[in-house]
């Protein structure tokens, strides 16, 4: 036998075993394919491929309408109070945080100078009217005397006596009153009540005429001056119910009252202003504490409209995705004759309701009848098919 008849009879057995092999492998691959891969038919199944969900349907429910704002609190009443009169600060008599009542005395300037003009005008108007009671008796003589007796000079001479006499009475008098004015005023004292917020000038120095002296605040009365937008100033009225609450006294809420509502919106914020006051009695709220405050749409007793119908939607149906809300929103499948479900990925535009936290006021997005999911949301995608389940 030849080398070459050798090489084929080897040959031909290792291919036979090679495509052996591979027929082996093909059927393993083929069979495993058919295995993985269901039918036609169960492909289409719609209950095989459906994700169970729970649904509501959108409805209008009637809600409080709220105005919601925050800002610092001021004191109600903020005076800054000025020298009257030049001169020495002789006497101070209240510091920085001191409480005061209305009419207390608060400094005291240099009056010496004040005493003596006082002296001076008093002295002028006891002169003037002695002269007014001379050219008076003489006025009353002349009259007296018969017309023939008198020359025309004499009788007008005497009448421009009396009148200028008059004249410098009620000068004196306006100069004696002005100069004990002006003594008054080198006492100075607190137009209100209040507490003593900064001093500007202190005993021994020396004060002009108009320069403040110090500022006092009124605290049993305290002010909030917030901003709210168009759509609520248009309701908002001075005696509405105010609610305030401040992260400085936690769990505790502050009754208070619209005092008034500006007519004209800010140029920078196109928004309105309105001043709130807050009685404080106790003086537990501070100036400068940082508050937050609701009203209620006619809490000031003289409306009824205090709710609007408005769409809502549970929180438990809302997703957020970069930073915009998303409801998933039932849609009849029309592909294969109907009757199936698909989940809508839908955007909706919604604002908090501060009564209820557990749903949220639809702005647009969604209409009247919508049915929306609320549980088994983590399983879906935009467009998959689901199964409504009770």
């Amino acid at each position: 036998m030849s080398v070459e008849t050798e090489k084929r009879q080897l040959t031909f057995p290792v291919a036979m075993i090679v495509v052996a092999g591979l027929a082996v492998v093909a059927a393993v691959i083929v069979r495993s394919f058919a295995v993985e891969q269901p039918s036609q038919d169960q492909a289409r199944s719609p209950s095989s491929a459906a994700a169970p969900v729970r649904v509501v349907t959108i409805e209008r429910r009637e809600i409080p309408v709220f105005a919601a704002f925050h800002g610092f609190l001021e004191p109600f009443v903020d005076l800054t109070i000025a020298a009257q009169v030049a001169g020495e600060i002789t006497e101070q008599w209240v510091d920085v945080a001191d409480g005061v009542s209305s009419g207390q005395r608060l400094f005291k300037i240099d009056d010496e100078t004040r005493k003596f003009e006082r002296e001076q005008a008093l002295t002028g108007r006891a002169k003037a009217r002695n002269e007014l009671e001379t050219a008076k008796a003489n006025w009353e003589r002349v009259r007296a005397i018969p017309e023939q007796s008198l020359t025309s000079l004499e009788h007008i001479e005497a009448h421009r006596r009396f009148l200028s006499a008059e004249a410098n009475v009620v000068e004196a008098d306006v100069a004696a009153s002005h100069a004990e004015l002006m003594l008054e005023r080198t006492t100075v004292t607190s137009p209100i009540q209040g507490v003593i917020s900064h001093i500007h000038q202190r005993k021994g120095e020396f004060v002009r005429r108009g320069q403040p002296l110090l500022d006092v605040i009124e605290t049993d009365r305290l002010k909030l001056v917030a901003e709210v937008a168009d759509h609520e100033v248009v309701w908002i009225r001075p005696g509405d119910r105010v609610t305030l609450v401040s992260d400085a006294l936690p769990g505790e809420s502050f009754a208070a009252a619209v005092h008034r509502v500006y007519p004209q919106a800010l140029t920078s914020s196109r928004r309105f202003q309105i001043e709130i006051q807050l009685p404080n009695p106790q003086r537990r709220l501070h100036v400068g504490f940082f508050v937050r405050g609701e009203i209620v749409q006619g809490a000031s007793g003289g409306e009824s409209d205090t709710a609007v119908t408005t769409l809502v939607v549970p929180r438990a149906a809302l997703f957020e995705r970069y930073g915009q809300f998303f409801v998933y929103r039932i849609e009849v499948d029309e592909t294969e004759g109907g009757g199936q479900f698909l989940a809508s990925q839908t955007p909706v535009v919604v604002q908090p309701v501060r009564s209820d936290p557990r749903i949220m006021q639809v702005s647009s997005g969604l209409s009247e009848g919508d049915r929306v999911v609320t549980k088994g949301i983590g399983h879906l995608t935009d467009g998959v098919r689901v199964r409504i389940v009770e």
